[in-house]
């Protein structure tokens, strides 16, 4: 079945599924909580009908009152699954659009142990204050960032993610100028595409450089098709693609993605392969490579930018564009999640089951990327320079490679020589907001 008619997706349509153990209640009957009602659903879905991927290696948990999210990770085959949540029908529809109530940046641990804003949104809170990638973050709300990382204060230290939650915050900007900030969470629009550029006459080609921060938003694919007709109209034949912070989102458009790379030279090659379980092989499906009105010519190399936290639709799109072209990645190991996920609406209650439900390879069968997929060249994310700065340390090395098909040495790093606090392992619906 082409992807294009596929009933499965990654986060781009709702499969609505009736509630299997719903049934005529009598008059002595009490009606299940609203918690047992999601749960009920939950558990027909994976189990009874058995859409989960690995429903033959996960708990059997019968349905109780708890919590959904509590009840469905009780369920989940652990050893693999990190991601699958469930989440309100509203709250799901606002996130496909790139939108959420928080501040508009997100923050990681730079080289030097201090902890640095990593990405800004334009026009969010953290944008207008005049916050900026670089920027350090020294305290939240009057505590050290070490105190907070000291006593597990992450998840916590922000708030609920409301309109109107303040929290202050101490700076230090790029020039070493200390300052503080009181903001309050707003409704926040993710931009996906950050600081496009073409680096001219690199080894007689043109480079093209963008930054995508995710496959979710679904104004992301006019603002990649706008950078590629840029792309286009500068001649650029080699690209670094960026996706250092991206956490997936819908594979139709990491498929369009693959297509304004490499579908003008390869239209109509397998692209994709998508594959469930022994219950559902019959929706198994596929997608080839297709030329769109902005696809380059003659791309011969691209290079990958990625962290832990690239993930998902960004993962698959390196793995299936490798039998087809030059494939270079640098950075550090992805997060390893070759398989994909559908969102299923028990409309009893409006709440949304987003579970794994099948797994993806690229046309030679490759896939099981599950310790995540290995850097050619490990290096630090450069958190003192912008995104599309020539300098800062992953894209030097990129460019470095284009110029010379080789790696610079003096830029490499090992991972085991990166040693910076851990920040929290966000799961489910926060891996793919990527932001606060």
């Amino acid at each position: 079945m082409n992807l294009k008619h596929a009933r499965l997706l990654i986060f781009s349509a709702i499969v609505f599924t009736a509630l299997l153990s719903s049934c005529r209640k009598t008059d002595t009957e009490t009606a299940p909580s609203k918690n047992k009602t999601i749960n009920t659903f939950i558990h027909n879905y994976l189990r009874t009908e058995k859409w989960y991927l690995w429903y033959d290696q996960a708990p059997e948990v019968a349905p109780d009152d708890r919590d959904p999210n509590e009840y469905l990770n009780a369920l989940l085959y652990t050893e693999k699954d990190k991601w699958s949540f469930v989440i309100d029908t509203v709250t799901y529809n606002s996130l496909i659009t790139g939108t959420y109530y928080g501040y508009g940046f997100a923050y990681r641990w730079h080289i030097d142990n201090t902890l640095r804003v990593s990405l800004v949104f334009d026009n969010s809170p953290m944008a207008i204050a005049g916050i900026k990638r670089g920027y350090e973050i020294m305290e939240i709300n009057g505590k050290r960032v070490s105190y907070i990382q000291n006593n597990g204060l992450w998840n916590t230290i922000l708030g609920e993610d409301k309109l109107g939650v303040s929290n202050t915050f101490k700076f230090k900007d790029t020039n070493g100028n200390i300052f503080t900030k009181t903001l309050a969470k707003a409704s926040v629009t993710q931009n996906t595409v950050f600081n496009t550029k073409i680096f001219n006459n690199v080894n007689g080609t043109n480079v093209g450089y963008l930054y995508f921060h995710s496959f979710m938003n679904e104004s992301g694919e006019a603002e990649l098709k706008t950078a590629f007709n840029n792309f286009q109209a500068n001649n650029v034949t080699r690209l670094v693609i960026d996706l250092r912070y991206n956490g997936g989102g819908s594979l139709l458009t990491a498929v369009d993605f693959g297509g304004l790379i490499k579908g003008a030279d390869r239209a109509g090659n397998r692209f994709l392969n998508l594959k469930h379980n022994s219950y559902h092989t019959s929706t198994d499906a596929y997608a080839n490579l297709a030329q769109l009105a902005q696809s380059l010519r003659n791309v011969d190399k691209v290079v990958f930018i990625t962290t832990p936290s690239t993930a998902s639709a960004s993962e698959i799109m390196i793995n299936c564009l490798k039998p087809y072209m030059d494939v270079k990645v640098v950075g550090d190991v992805t997060d390893g999640k070759p398989v994909g996920m559908e969102a299923a609406e028990d409309k009893t209650t409006g709440m949304l089951l987003v579970a794994i439900t099948f797994k993806t390879v690229n046309s030679l069968g490759v896939g099981d990327y599950f310790s995540g997929i290995t850097p050619d060249a490990y290096c630090y994310d450069g958190l003192d320079k912008e995104f599309g700065d020539e300098n800062e340390n992953c894209l030097k090395q990129a460019l470095y490679y284009l110029k010379n098909s080789s790696f610079d040495n003096s830029i490499l790093s090992k991972k085991s020589s990166v040693v910076t606090p851990a920040q929290p392992e966000f799961r489910g619906v926060k891996r793919l907001i990527s932001a606060f």
